[in-house]
């Protein structure tokens, strides 16, 4: 066996996802040590596979035990989590569900599709609904379909580019299929509340236009909160830094005094409920 022709093509499986292939290079680089380990594990589980009969379910819950003992045994302090200790249960569940979830968002087997398709069929403007003011065809945008689309493209990056890890995916599948239906909301919660589409949401879960308006406007309010901190944050740290940090602190308490516990509470339940609403999403 070629060690370097298998070593390169270990490294080069993460061209099947959208992440950055020089970024797992040079971390393959720097990391080493970890990253041939890893590369031994793959080994083992592949010649432990060849002589098992388990069946698909069994063979992911196999390799993801697996992973989840290696990373686990890997650092001290998560040493709380591993198997035998009390919060060995739960950790492993959201750990087994999240990565299942980062695998279907990232990978490149599941096509998506763009914010303009996104918006053409899931926009309360209704552009993909014949007898609607705003019907059109997919292939002839109006400038309000190309507005909203553009809005809702600088909405996203806002927000997932301000996250640890933010993952690009080509214009043409911007929207993975995981996201579409949790991304549906977005427009229930950023929209007129006059529009047919959204009133129509409104009504169906039993809520009144008052208990709405305080739903997104909690929303909205949540959206901002951070918006002063994470800009003096990143701020260049000259003379005016701490200055900054701390004014941006005081508009920071200012914002989070006016949000109510309970209207979170409200936010929250329309949440959870809109998932659970959704069967084939749950799954």
């Amino acid at each position: 066996m070629n060690f370097n022709s298998e070593w390169n093509n270990f490294i080069h499986r993460s061209e099947n996802f959208h992440w950055d292939i020089n970024i797992s290079e040079l971390n393959s680089t720097e990391n080493r040590p970890f990253y041939e380990t890893l590369y031994k594990l793959r080994t083992d589980i592949i010649n432990f596979l060849k002589e098992s009969s388990l069946s698909r379910e069994q063979i992911l819950k196999y390799i993801f035990s697996v992973i989840y003992t290696f990373i686990a045994m890997g650092v001290f302090e998560f040493a709380y989590f591993l198997k035998g200790e009390p919060l060995y249960d739960s950790v492993y569940d959201s750990c087994l569900f999240t990565s299942l979830c980062m695998y279907l968002h990232n990978t490149k087997r599941i096509d998506g599709i763009s914010l303009s398709e996104f918006t053409y069929e899931k926009s309360p403007y209704q552009f993909n609904v014949e007898g609607t003011d705003n019907y059109c065809t997919p292939d002839d945008y109006p400038n309000l379909l190309t507005s909203d689309s553009t809005s809702l493209r600088q909405k996203r990056y806002r927000l997932l580019s301000s996250r640890p890890v933010y993952t690009r995916r080509p214009q043409w599948s911007a929207m993975s299929e995981d996201s579409i239906y949790e991304w549906n909301l977005y427009y229930i919660l950023e929209s007129n509340s006059s529009l047919a589409k959204v009133n129509e949401w409104r009504i169906n879960h039993n809520l009144t236009v008052d208990e709405f308006d305080i739903i997104k406007e909690t929303h909205k309010r949540i959206g901002n909160l951070n918006n002063d901190l994470t800009k003096a944050l990143g701020a260049e740290k000259n003379n005016n830094y701490r200055i900054n940090l701390k004014k941006a602190y005081k508009r920071y308490i200012s914002k989070l005094r006016k949000l109510k516990y309970e209207n979170y509470l409200k936010l929250q339940k329309v949440l959870l409920s809109y998932h659970c609403e959704e069967k084939n999403f749950m799954v």
